[in-house]
């Protein structure tokens, strides 16, 4: 059997304050402070009848102004070294009799140094409190008021109030409003070291009083708001059990314990009583043990005397899981016996088992129902987007909002041949669309293993290639790679999003990308598909350049934004030299390669803007926007150079390939647009007529009607 804790045993307290620090030297000080002011009511005293003080004593007593400003700010601002804390209000009292005597040998209450006072108070009150601020701000005002009657100074009682209301303001007012701010922070504090207890061990389960509407709402910074207000309410719930478990048992408090089984420790996360920021009555030295021991082992312990019980603790346990647990105590002796204490501590910690799971399940519960309409909102945003293009910065954007990272990407993979491509980065990413994604990246890593990759502190893979080796430099502080996956296909691409900072990208943000990818995944799959079956029905299967249908679709564009913007455009048409003697010498299939090896030569030379089209055969048109004439020559000529500079090989024999171009421009070489392909096709038969391996360009129109140079 345990002992009785002796009644007068002082409960333990928990403040935040360090206890004062004895005075050092006490008498010496004091009489430091009385010297000093002997000293200076003795000068003043003495220079009552001498000589006017000259003007840079004036100017002395207006910095002393700024200095003690200065001091004072240091102090607030915890600036001063620890040392002189506890000498600081003996150093004010002694420093105060020189600034005293400088004050009234330049003028008494209209000196520039009259602030001084309220700075000298506020430094007491700092370290000695409202009262002896007051005190001293009471004696200096005295004190000018003396000494001014006894140098025969005329009194202004109007100043005299005015010096005073300042004074009383400087030392007093700061004071006032700083620990009205220290104590709504220490509040602050215990009401979140009561949520953290309470949650402690527990996944963030975000939850509040306003439903997350916004993406942006599941950031991780928006759910510890959620978690903070909803665990607020549950601990609310659980103080007025443990109340009713007081009441019941004739306690003097009830507390419960919770056991964080990774660190092996307990915290009070909820008490009985009220409006207490900890445990009032528990003796933490002689019980703790005990509730340890108890959430530990899964036993009753309990403290008795002579047949009463003092204090009892059972374990708080849902099957294997140990919620904590539940501490019952009593300084005068619970009404029940030892046994019935324990019987009945059992029975509220079963019961309180059972409110935890409840609670835990109803934040559980709330965090999905709440969550659905920010997820919703992303499936909207990702459906309202009619390109793929649109659909990519919709998913990079929206990855930066439901996360706490400061960039993201779209990953497009193919898992045939274990290859992806940028297809999409949020604003600011350093990297480009298009570039490509390496086989010994983490990125095609984790798209391979189809594993999701999450670095709270990405520092560790300093060095490592997470895309390409052509990305840019930058410095990770959190990373996660994220694979899109569709069952029938496998993984088809990933988000990776990035922070600056280690530890902000969250384990539940990562969670929240995952179903961000979910909804993704099925949009992209189908935008892709379309975007598939697009670009098969505008593309030659052969050369990989586009199909006439797709250049009659650019003319008309093309063509009618030149008229709407007063923009020129051109049109380039070539044709391979020969071709029928190619087919005829060497075969179809070297045909085949040699019109693919003049497609890649054209594509080479031309601009993402450009249209570059088989037209028909061994016919290729080129429209070029916001081009003149004398440009697309230029253009022309580029790609019969590099043309005729690359013959062709194919079955160990090499073909040389020449190609005539025929140039015509909207609106310089014909005003009606039906007329801009029939123009350069003429240009083209005059370079064939003169040779072939030539470049032609039509002429500007007369009359209405167009001429070749």
């Amino acid at each position: 059997m345990l002992g009785r804790p002796s009644p007068e045993t002082a409960p333990l307290r928990i403040t935040a304050e360090a206890p004062p620090l004895a005075p050092r030297r006490p008498l010496l000080r004091a009489g430091s402070v009385l010297v000093a002011w002997a000293v200076s009511i003795g000068a003043l005293y003495a220079l009552r009848h001498g000589p006017a003080m000259p003007g840079w004593v004036s100017l002395v007593a207006a910095t002393t102004n700024a200095l003690a400003l200065g001091i004072g700010w240091l102090a607030s601002a915890r600036r001063l070294p620890r040392a002189i804390h506890e000498p600081f209000v003996p150093w004010l009292l002694a420093a105060s009799a020189p600034l005293f005597l400088l004050i009234e040998v330049t003028g008494g209450l209209r000196s520039p140094a009259i602030l001084v006072p309220g700075f000298v108070a506020l430094g007491v009150a700092w370290r000695g409190g409202l009262r002896q601020g007051a005190v001293v701000a009471a004696l200096w005002v005295g004190a000018l008021v003396a000494a001014g009657a006894a140098l025969h100074h005329r009194l202004d009682s109007a100043w005299l109030i005015s010096v005073a209301f300042a004074i009383a303001s400087l030392a007093l007012v700061p004071i006032v409003y700083a620990r009205q701010a220290v104590a709504a922070e220490t509040k602050a504090r215990q009401r979140l070291a009561r949520v953290e207890g309470y949650l402690s061990d527990r996944r963030m389960t975000p939850l509040g009083s306003e439903a997350i509407v916004s993406p942006g709402d599941l950031k991780s910074e928006r759910q510890a708001q959620f978690q903070t207000a909803e665990g607020l309410r549950h601990i609310d719930a659980l103080d007025r059990y443990l109340r009713d478990v007081r009441d019941t048992m004739g306690a003097d408090e009830v507390v419960f314990w919770r056991f964080h089984e990774a660190r092996q420790t307990q915290r009070a996360a909820a008490w009985s009583t009220e409006g207490a920021s900890a445990p009032r009555y528990f003796e933490r030295e002689a019980w703790g043990p005990l509730v340890r021991w108890a959430a530990e082992s899964g036993q009753v312990q309990a403290m008795s005397d002579a047949g009463v019980a003092y204090f009892v603790v059972a374990p708080v346990r849902d099957g294997t899981r140990v919620h904590g647990a539940l501490s019952i105590s009593s300084r005068a002796g619970l009404t029940h016996t030892p046994d019935g204490a324990k019987r009945w501590v059992s029975r509220h910690a079963a019961h309180a088992a059972v409110l935890l799971d409840l609670l835990d399940l109803r934040r559980e519960a709330s965090r999905h129902l709440l969550s659905t309409p920010a997820l919703v909102k992303a499936a909207e945003r990702l459906q309202a987007a009619k390109t793929t293009d649109a659909l990519g910065i919709a998913i990079c954007q929206t990855a930066i909002e439901v996360t706490s990272a400061q960039r993201s990407a779209l990953i497009r993979w193919d898992p045939e041949h274990e290859t992806g491509t940028v297809m999409a980065v949020s604003r600011g990413h350093v990297l480009a669309p298009g570039l490509a994604i390496e086989g010994d990246s983490l990125v095609a890593e984790q798209c391979a293993m189809r594993k999701v990759l999450h670095k709270e502190d990405a520092r560790v893979l300093r060095g490592a290639v997470i895309y390409g080796r052509e990305e840019g430099k930058r410095e990770l502080g959190g990373l996660a790679v994220v694979p899109l996956a569709r069952a029938e296909i496998g993984v088809i691409g990933a988000i990776v999003i990035e922070g600056d900072q280690p530890d902000t990208i969250t384990r539940r943000e990562v969670e929240n990308v995952n179903l961000l990818g979910v909804i993704a995944a099925r949009s992209l799959e189908t935008a892709w598909e379309i975007e598939e079956e697009w670009r098969k029905a505008r593309t030659d299967p052969l050369t990989g350049l586009s199909n006439r249908r797709h250049f009659d679709e650019q003319l008309q564009r093309i063509v009618s934004d030149a008229l709407a913007h007063g923009t020129p455009a051109s049109l380039v048409v070539a044709d391979v030299d020969h071709f029928k003697r190619v087919n005829d010498t060497y075969g179809h299939e070297a045909g085949d390669a040699v019109l693919k090896a003049v497609a890649r030569v054209f594509l080479d030379c031309l601009r993402a803007e450009d249209v570059c089209a088989r037209y028909g055969g061994e016919e290729v048109a080129i429209l070029l926007p916001e081009t003149n004439v004398d440009r697309a020559v230029e253009v022309a000529e580029r790609v019969r150079k590099a043309i005729a500079a690359k013959p062709v090989t194919h079955g160990g024999r090499t073909i040389s390939v020449t190609a005539s171009f025929g140039v015509a421009g909207y609106p310089e070489s014909t005003a009606l647009r039906d007329a801009l392909f029939p123009t350069a096709d003429r240009a083209l038969y005059e370079a064939k007529a003169a040779g072939r391996d030539r470049v032609k360009a039509a002429s500007a129109p007369v009359h209405g009607r167009t001429s070749q140079s």
